[in-house]
């Protein structure tokens, strides 16, 4: 399918400014905030409806903030992908690509949410303006006391400034969505080609081509520069972000986990040949292996299996290890890290389904016995909203800087999985970091782990010996 007839991404991108949002949000943060000092000449009618406008135009920032961490975290794995996809196994690189999909869903429907909440704004502007202007004379002069004495002349003209900061901002909402949505039209057409093989070089098909090397380049520097722009008139309001301001993680985390449900998963009908994996079952142990190791900025990590519980019908126990070794400056660059699980039936006809997943909360992981050092109160959360997915997710809050009270550097994950067939237990691991000279700008690590197929347990099956640590 050829990309020019779908979507031209070069153009989409080159096309695109944020100027005109972040204008009407400074813009009119400025000039309407100081209105709802009580100090002031304006009607108590007026000054409701005022504070309803900055309410909705802070609603809106906020979709759009949340639409740009989601497609950030995309854009970022698309040029490392880029990068490191000749490193990846075919089943490693396809998980990438779906996550690189989905973020990029979520952006987008955020995106759609800001735009709507900008067309309502602006609606809300016109009457605002048509209110004023029947009550009150086009020279009315505006007076606000306090620690500043503020004037505003020429009523009229000022609405119409307004108007105009919003409309623009609309339509530079409609451009951002524009974008993502070809964006993921493209991304999904590559999905769907049958003929691609990711026995193949990625670079083969033309959405990841060398002459597009720079396009994505382009199109993360832009959103990067969008979203720290925007920063600016969060922190200088806080009082209309707090959301954002409290517990940004946690926001974006929320986003996700109410969405899921509402988009569409990508559909995958590329290629994918399959990975010779260890199978483990009572006759054949594997306990104490490797799941997932490698070298990261801060030093190394390493995912094994510790025990696997075969001592029901249909159920199997998976027990496994996390190890974090850091030291050294890029211990203090890193903002987060996290361990996702996928598992996938060797069956197309089969089901499983996933329970009693742990750590959930922090008291679970303190009563870890593997868990260290014993003082590190660390900042995680699980996402298990997916029928064959978990993602734990740790990071560190802007508040605490020494590392060893932020990071784990060992503790135990464990999970059942009822089956009755054959599955796949394959792990991911991601590792986010602070450029050193750059501090607004990540880089992110990705291991892959290797899979294992775990059988379904004979009723008399006994649990296998636990490895050593």
């Amino acid at each position: 399918m050829s990309l020019e007839r779908i979507f031209n991404l070069s153009e989409a991108v080159a096309a695109f400014s944020p100027t005109p949002i972040l204008v009407a949000v400074n813009k009119l943060l400025d000039i309407l905030s100081p209105l709802l000092s009580p100090n002031n000449s304006i009607d108590e009618q007026t000054i409701t409806t005022l504070r309803g406008l900055l309410t909705s135009l802070a609603l809106g920032a906020k979709y759009i903030f949340i639409a740009l961490q989601h497609s950030n975290s995309s854009l970022s794995d698309i040029r490392t992908m880029l990068v490191t996809f000749a490193s990846y196994r075919p089943p490693a690189l396809a998980e990438r690509l779906r996550l690189i999909a989905e973020n990029l869903l979520f952006g987008h429907a955020n995106a759609m949410d800001g735009c709507e909440v900008f067309g309502a704004l602006r609606a809300d502007v016109e009457n605002l303006l048509k209110y004023i202007m029947e009550n009150h004379g086009q020279e009315t002069v505006i007076r606000v006391s306090g620690s500043h004495t503020v004037e505003h002349r020429g009523l009229q003209d000022l609405g119409l400034s307004i108007k105009k900061y919003v409309e623009d901002a609309e339509t530079s909402c409609k451009s951002m969505v524009d974008l993502l949505s070809g964006t993921n039209t493209l991304i999904q057409a590559f999905l769907e080609d049958e003929t691609f093989s990711l026995e193949r070089p990625l670079t083969d098909a033309p959405i990841w081509s060398p002459s597009l090397f720079n396009v994505w380049n382009t199109f993360q520097m832009t959103f990067i520069a969008f979203s720290s722009d925007l920063r600016g008139p969060i922190i200088m309001h806080p009082s209309w972000f707090q959301e954002i301001l409290k517990d940004e993680n946690g926001l974006i985390e929320s986003d996700e986990q109410a969405r899921r449900p509402d988009i569409t998963q990508p559909t995958f009908k590329i290629f994918v040949p399959r990975t010779p994996g260890a199978r483990v079952n009572a006759t054949d142990s594997t306990v104490g292996a490797v799941l997932a190791n490698g070298t990261i900025k801060s030093g190394a990590c390493e995912l094994r299996l510790l025990s696997i519980s075969q001592i029901k019908r249909g159920m199997s126990t998976v027990t496994v290890k996390m190890s974090l070794q850091q030291s050294g400056i890029w211990r203090h660059l890193l903002k987060s890290f996290g361990v996702l699980c996928r598992i996938t039936a060797a069956n197309a006809d089969s089901s499983f389904r996933l329970l009693n997943h742990t750590p959930v909360t922090i008291d679970d992981i303190l009563a870890d016995p593997n868990f260290l050092p014993k003082h590190c109160k660390p900042c995680f959360k699980l996402d298990a909203s997916a029928s064959s997915l978990m993602r734990w997710r740790f990071w560190r809050p802007i508040y605490r800087w020494r590392p060893s009270s932020t990071f784990p550097s060992h503790f135990n994950i464990a999970f059942d999985i009822e089956h009755n067939t054959q599955v796949g237990v394959e792990f991911h691991l991601a590792f986010k970091y602070r450029r050193q000279f750059m501090p607004v700008l990540s880089d992110t690590v990705q291991l892959a782990g290797t899979p294992y197929f775990v059988d379904p347990p004979p009723f008399s099956a006994d649990q296998l010996p636990p490895a050593t640590p």
